[in-house]
């Protein structure tokens, strides 16, 4: 959520769940701007539901694999630059 759209403007935070005919949200999970995780369950459907970053109940994520992984496949090339 983030309720800022421009020089000096912003939006109400809300955020609105279109759930067809559910009649509740079985889990929500919230990933907060400190970077923790926060899992909320049976969110009745109709009702304005108020939450907040706290530390009960938050899940630290793991840390993320790297995606690259060095090469041997160039060994030898380095790359200069000129003075």
């Amino acid at each position: 959520l983030s309720p800022s759209r421009g020089f000096m403007s912003c939006n109400e935070p809300l955020i609105h769940l279109g759930l067809g005919e559910a009649t509740e949200v079985d889990g929500l999970t919230i990933t907060w701007p400190s970077g923790t995780v926060q899992k909320v369950g049976q969110l009745g459907a109709g009702k304005l539901h108020t939450i907040e970053e706290e530390e009960a109940g938050v899940v630290r994520p793991a840390p993320a694999r790297p995606r690259l992984e060095a090469s041997t496949i160039f060994g030898g090339i380095a790359h200069l630059e000129r003075p």
